[in-house]
């Protein structure tokens, strides 16, 4: 699915922060280079931190992608931060990942995502391991944000109700990835989404596009 297009709080972390910061998207994008920019960015499940810096900070985890695409130092601490930021994150930059919530840490791997300022996003199950509440609220920020910043959105997911209500463009993939069924959401009026439901539930059972999806 891709489209264009309040949190369950653990125990609160011990280590509190609130470091100088400017606020996401008041960065200077004329003093960006090409090469500080990445083409796509990656946010899954069950992966707000990376595990080769599991021990790391909130902050180190939300600066890895910029290291690796070589910004300076400072650089890397003024956006990571700036995301951080917006993502309401702004006081646990210094927490360890088991004294964040399951959201938070989520909230760490979006934060990730968009500090690379890719021209493409891909959420694989990013908000299946979530908290109904939490999942709903993250989902909307996410895209929220890739509208905010012009960045495509890919959202891979299993629940056709997510899809329909969210995305532009639905996808359906059969077995052995094999495309079933391309949709354009805007198509069906809001009265006929039971019947979308219907029919890409039938398409993926009969491993075939339903008719009313070729009409």
């Amino acid at each position: 699915m891709a489209t264009k297009r309040h949190e369950q709080v653990g125990e609160e972390p011990r280590r509190q922060v609130t470091p100088e910061q400017p606020t996401a998207l008041e960065l200077p994008q004329d003093e960006l280079s090409p090469e500080m920019e990445a083409y796509f960015a990656l946010c899954l499940e069950k992966l707000g931190f990376v595990p080769n810096v599991l021990r790391a900070y909130a902050l180190d985890n939300a600066k890895l992608p910029l290291e690796l695409m070589g910004l300076s130092d400072e650089d890397q601490r003024k956006r990571a931060l700036a995301w951080l930021n917006r993502l309401g994150l702004a006081n646990f930059t210094n927490a360890y990942p088991h004294e964040l919530s399951g959201g938070m840490r989520q909230r760490v791997a979006i934060a990730r995502a968009f500090s690379v300022q890719p021209q493409i996003l891909l959420a694989d199950e990013a908000f299946g391991h979530l908290d109904e509440v939490t999942a709903a609220e993250l989902r909307e920020t996410f895209l929220s944000l890739a509208r905010e910043t012009g960045a495509t959105a890919i959202l891979i997911t299993h629940q056709l109700e997510e899809a329909i209500a969210v995305g532009d463009r639905i996808v359906v993939f059969g077995q052995s990835a094999k495309l079933l069924a391309d949709i354009r959401v805007a198509q069906w009026p809001a009265g006929r989404y039971g019947a979308l439901r219907e029919a890409i539930q039938a398409t993926l059972q009969n491993q075939r596009p339903d008719p009313r999806l070729l009409a």
